[in-house]
């Protein structure tokens, strides 16, 4: 039996009130996850949200699998907080995205596939029923009126 999963980091931001977490997605086969004094064995198609001292939330199916999309070319939104979704956003697509601070507490559930990268903001602007400016060295998020 094989095993892969997926471990990444995800730096916390000030602006979000968001702190550093690690995500542990299990793919294939079992992986034994341990944190602080927390331990635990996940299984295929399950997750983990970890903090550095152990505090953890158990990501359900679609939640984990959505966490390795993007190794198969596609990004998944599940009710994720706008800056969280904009710090994603900027490694995928390479850009500098500019929030407006209207959007700031607007949550982002979508799926991305098959886009470039500025068709990606496009797309979230339209699901936020915002607009996509291109400002030629970033690119603006901000309320459609």
């Amino acid at each position: 039996m094989s095993t892969a999963f997926l471990v990444r980091a995800l730096p916390g931001s000030p602006a979000s009130g968001s702190v550093p977490r690690t995500i542990v997605t299990v793919t294939e086969g079992a992986v034994l996850v341990r944190a602080g004094r927390f331990s635990a064995t996940l299984t295929e198609g399950n997750g983990l949200l970890l903090d550095r001292d152990g505090g953890h939330t158990e990501l359900g199916t679609t939640a984990a699998m959505g966490s390795v999309a993007w190794l198969g070319g596609a990004l998944l939104f599940n009710d994720e907080p706008m800056p969280s979704a904009v710090e994603r956003l900027q490694r995928w697509t390479g850009f500098r995205i500019v929030l407006d601070s209207s959007l700031m507490s607007s949550r982002l559930s979508t799926a991305i596939e098959g886009e470039t990268p500025s068709g990606m903001l496009q797309q979230v602007a339209r699901v936020l029923h915002a607009r996509a400016v291109d400002r030629g060295d970033h690119w603006e998020l901000r309320p459609a009126s």
